[in-house]
């Protein structure tokens, strides 16, 4: 984990003008320290310590803002690790439930695979569902479902 970077006072800061004198007159933030959030080189995001202290941020705040940078980049790691394992998941479930409906409109339409893939578009196009919703629906009635007949005019 990296040293963080230090602003000891953002009023009188010549590095990025624009962001450090603008905080400076609308939040009052005199001093800024920001750490890099990584694991193993990819950046995850940035820990941004602020302070209304001029110069606020000494060794000891180095040393502690390193410690909780370090914890945050494992935390947001695990949290971003967990969200592709769910999407995954979901992404793997819709698979089997497709294939199943893929199945049920080869043997029901006796189509091949391809064909009854396109079944299954065309009624998520008509239906303006998505795919996974209509492919679940086939599995459980045994049919594919249809637009509604439009009502006459009379």
């Amino acid at each position: 984990m990296s040293k963080g970077f230090v602003i000891d006072d953002l009023a009188s800061d010549e590095r990025w003008p624009p962001f450090s004198h603008r905080a400076a007159r609308e939040t009052g933030v005199r001093s800024m320290m920001s750490f890099r959030l990584f694991l193993q080189g990819d950046t995850l995001g940035a820990l941004n310590l602020y302070s209304r202290e001029v110069a606020a941020f000494d060794e000891h705040a180095g040393a502690v803002g390193t410690i909780l940078a370090a914890h945050a980049a494992i935390a947001m790691q695990s949290a971003q690790e967990w969200d592709r394992a769910e999407n995954l998941q979901r992404a793997l479930q819709s698979n089997r439930e497709i294939g199943m409906a893929i199945g049920v409109i080869m043997a029901l339409m006796r189509v091949n695979q391809d064909e009854a893939f396109a079944v299954l578009r065309r009624a998520s196009q008509h239906l303006q569902r998505k795919l996974q919703d209509i492919a679940v629906e086939v599995v459980e009635t045994g049919h594919v479902p249809e637009r509604p007949a439009r009502r006459s005019s009379n």
